[in-house]
């Protein structure tokens, strides 16, 4: 589950790459490559149903801003996409960082490269750890650009 979560994330954006320009979510523009293809603005992956959403911003395709994760409109956790994950558990911030094994399982460790504890290795991925690919604007959409394209 842990390494399939950023394959999701990294398949997400690449089909938002693939499929639209722009996206308007609910009258916010989102999700835009601009003439040259590279990311820009607020980005966005989400789950309404279980209520996940996934946020960052770019301009020319680099990072800006960290990647904050929300469930149920909480920040759960905040990545600066270079190496620290803080994760918000009730009062508590642990700032971590993702560590492959020897078995290539990904796993997430403390500033003294010891193994997160199992709750809290739980309540992140249990909170903002499955966001599936999706096609903005539903099937409906997605067959519409399939028989565009």
């Amino acid at each position: 589950m842990k390494k399939h979560f950023f394959l999701i994330v990294i398949l997400s954006y690449s089909i938002n790459i693939m499929a639209q320009k722009i996206i308007d979510y609910k009258g916010k523009k989102i999700n835009e490559l601009d003439n040259n293809n590279n990311k820009t603005g607020v980005w966005k992956l989400f789950d309404e149903q279980k209520k996940i959403l996934i946020t960052s911003s770019f301009v020319d395709d680099n990072f800006v801003s960290d990647t904050n994760f929300y469930k149920d409109s909480i920040l759960i956790a905040s990545y600066n996409n270079k190496d620290k994950l803080k994760i918000f558990k009730d009062s508590e911030i642990i700032i971590c960082n993702f560590f492959r094994k020897e078995d290539k399982s990904q796993t997430l460790i403390d500033l003294n490269g010891k193994e997160i504890d199992n709750d809290i290795l739980k309540f992140y991925y249990l909170n903002v750890g499955e966001v599936m690919p999706m096609f903005y604007g539903g099937k409906s959409k997605l067959y519409e650009f399939i028989s565009n394209n």
